[in-house]
């Protein structure tokens, strides 16, 4: 499926990331990991990648390879990690991730797309697809939050009772508090 991180700076959005990717690893080793960003990630640092791609073009290039290789029968589970997603959209690299969210829904692999919150309220292109899961964790959440980013309303919240790495859990139209564990 495809679980949207989404929180403000500093909320622990890249930890939370690290962790999801450590603990998918951790359970199906044999699974192949891509990263796509558009920055020198604290990322990469993970030595999980089977595939990393770095900018716009390389995102678009790698998501066609990727295309391909998902929906065939016997496929290695993939962990589709996409950071900072709103980077990609209306770039070269839009409409082959939206191929390749697609394919992972149908064919049973993860996508992690990562945002911030005032950079993910659209659902247009690339995170119309991300969002249609309702499904993700929201660090230290606004209440207007669960609306906005994922179709279900939160309970009444004050900040401050969510330090980085806290936020709701949302999956099925159910809200969950959490606290996001760190990796390793």
């Amino acid at each position: 499926g495809v679980i949207l991180v989404a929180g403000p700076q500093r909320s622990g959005r890249t930890t939370t990331v690290a962790t999801l990717v450590t603990s998918y690893m951790a359970w199906r080793p044999s699974a192949k990991a891509v990263l796509f960003t558009g920055k020198n990630s604290p990322l990469l640092t993970l030595r999980s990648w089977t595939n990393v791609a770095k900018s716009a073009d390389e995102a678009a290039k790698l998501a066609g390879e990727l295309a391909e290789s998902l929906a065939q029968d016997g496929a290695a589970p993939t962990i589709i990690v996409l950071e900072n997603v709103a980077e990609f959209l209306n770039g070269s690299a839009d409409t082959p991730l939206q191929s390749v969210i697609k394919d992972c829904r149908d064919y049973g692999h993860l996508v992690i797309a990562e945002g911030e919150n005032s950079t993910v309220g659209g659902t247009w292109g690339l995170l119309g697809g991300v969002k249609a899961a309702r499904q993700g964790i929201v660090l230290q959440p606004d209440q207007m939050d669960g609306d906005t980013l994922l179709r279900t309303p939160f309970p009444r919240v004050n900040r401050s009772e969510f330090p980085p790495g806290r936020g709701f859990y949302v999956s099925g139209g159910k809200v969950e508090r959490v606290q996001v564990a760190l990796p390793g």
